[in-house]
C-alpha cells in the first residue's frame, strides 16, 4: 500500500518504525526475513516524540517554551547529540537576536530567514546542504511540524 510506505518512509527519518516486506519490495530489495507484524506500530520514542509535537507549535513557541522542549528531548533521550546541540544554538540564536522569552515566534520562518543571510550562492548551498546547522534545522523543525498533524499508524489487523 503506498500510503503505508510514505508513512514508514516519514518514519524513518526519525529513526522510527522499520519496513515492511511490500515496502522493501518497492524499493526492488526482497527482505531477508518477513519483518514482524508489529512493523506498523510506533515505538515508545516515536510517541513521545509525537505527544511532545503535540503540545510544541514551531510555527508559535516562545523561546523559553522552545527551551523547555529541548530540555524534554534531552530528557527522553530520543534525539542524537547532534541534534540537541542544533538545537541549543538555535535557542541561543534567539537570545543573540533580541526576542522576548515569552513572546510567541515562528521558529520556522526565523531559521529560513538565516539560512537566506547565510546562503552564498546556489551551488555552494547543494554542495554544503548537510553541512549547513540551519539546514539540519530547518529539516528537524519540518520532520516535527509533520508529527502534530499527522496520525499515528495502527497495526494491521
Amino acid at each position: 500500500m503506498q500510503v503505508q510506505g510514505l508513512a514508514n518512509s516519514f518514519l524513518s527519518l526519525f529513526g522510527l518504525g522499520a519496513a515492511t516486506p511490500a515496502a522493501e519490495a518497492g524499493r526492488g530489495t526482497a527482505p531477508a526475513q518477513p519483518a514482524a507484524p508489529t512493523a506498523n506500530v510506533l515505538p515508545a520514542e516515536g510517541a513521545m516524540l509525537r505527544a511532545l509535537a503535540a503540545q510544541f507549535d514551531v510555527h508559535e513557541i516562545t523561546p523559553r517554551q522552545f527551551a523547555a522542549l529541548v530540555h524534554e528531548l534531552q530528557a527522553a533521550g530520543t534525539v542524537p547529540a547532534e541534534e540537541l546541540a542544533d538545537l541549543a544554538q538555535l535557542r541561543l540564536a534567539l537570545d543573540q537576536a533580541g526576542f522576548d522569552p515569552d513572546e510567541p515566534l515562528d521558529l520556522v520562518a526565523f531559521v529560513e530567514s538565516r539560512l537566506r543571510d547565510a546562503d552564498v550562492g546556489l551551488l555552494d548551498m547543494a554542495q554544503n546542504a548537510e553541512n549547513s546547522p540551519f539546514r539540519r534545522l530547518l529539516a528537524w523543525l519540518a520532520k516535527f511540524d509533520m508529527l502534530r498533524y499527522s496520525e499515528p499508524l495502527q497495526a494491521a489487523a
